[in-house]
């Protein structure tokens, strides 16, 4: 009998091909993720505001 789903710590979290083997199996997943790791959907488009000019030029959101 097949697990009904996986639960994984944030070290297997931050594993995209762990990840990516999961979801290809069809297997479904919750897995912990570190603090750092941004979170987004697959169609995201990430955009960076406005440069002003001054300090450090803005990264994407």
């Amino acid at each position: 009998m097949a697990p009904a789903g996986w639960l994984a710590d944030a070290g297997y979290g931050q594993n995209a091909d762990f990840r990516a083997a999961l979801a290809e199996r069809e297997i479904p997943y919750v897995v912990g993720i570190r603090g750092d790791l941004t979170v987004q959907p697959h169609d995201a488009h990430p955009a960076a505001p406005a440069f002003s000019g001054t300090g450090r030029p803005p990264v994407p959101r």
